[in-house]
């Protein structure tokens, strides 16, 4: 992306976030809270964050690794939390770390597109030199 784009996108969004701040300042604040200081609503929170965070919010315009949500993430950790929801917990710290490594052995075959039978055939170390990946494998 060029950087006249990348200048004029970040020039749109503190102009959008700004007027926000404005705009919930406008309001009256919330009841008081009890150590000084008075509450904000939840959007003017968020404005105020957008704020803060702006080269967090736009690093995927400046590096094209980064994605711009994190909905891949939420969808690796789904079967996680529908597993704990459906069973309340897991049994042993041990289960836990099994069920973890299986999904994430999945998720990388998937991803590879590698086929996920022999993926979980494939011994840990082989996978790691698959993936090029050159740190130790996890305690298990």
């Amino acid at each position: 992306m060029s950087h006249l784009k990348i200048n004029e996108i970040e020039q749109s969004y503190d102009r959008l976030v700004d007027q926000a701040i404005r705009q919930h300042i406008a309001f009256s604040p919330l009841a008081q809270k009890d150590q000084g200081g008075f509450k904000r609503s939840p959007r003017h929170n968020l404005a105020n964050r957008l704020h803060d965070y702006m080269l967090g919010v736009l690093l995927f315009i400046h590096d094209p690794e980064v994605a711009p949500t994190k909905n891949l993430a939420e969808r690796d950790i789904r079967p996680l939390k529908l597993k704990q929801k459906m069973s309340g917990c897991f049994r042993t710290r041990k289960g836990s770390q099994d069920f973890a490594i299986l999904r994430s052995i999945i998720e990388t075959a998937r991803k590879q597109s590698w086929g996920m039978l022999s993926a979980l055939q494939t011994k840990p170390n082989e996978l790691i030199q698959k993936l090029s990946c050159k740190g130790p494998l996890p305690d298990t």
